[in-house]
């Protein structure tokens, strides 16, 4: 009989995918996700080019090299 993940398990595995970092607590989680806030910006075309149409994208920066 396989055992059921604990709710803590899923949230630790589904943060670690979606921002590559190892989930500690509500605290630390509340800063990654506000790092990442602040490394995002909208880019809006308002205009359709001859490669893209009128679109709204979410674009992500990191201050890595």
């Amino acid at each position: 009989m396989e055992k059921k993940k604990s709710n803590k398990k899923i949230v630790s595995e589904l943060f670690k995918k979606r921002t590559g970092v190892t989930y500690q607590n509500w605290i630390q989680a509340m800063g990654v996700q506000k790092k990442i806030e602040l490394n995002t910006y909208e880019i809006v075309v308002d205009y359709a080019t001859e490669t893209t149409t009128q679109s709204y994208k979410y674009m992500e920066w990191s201050d890595e090299v």
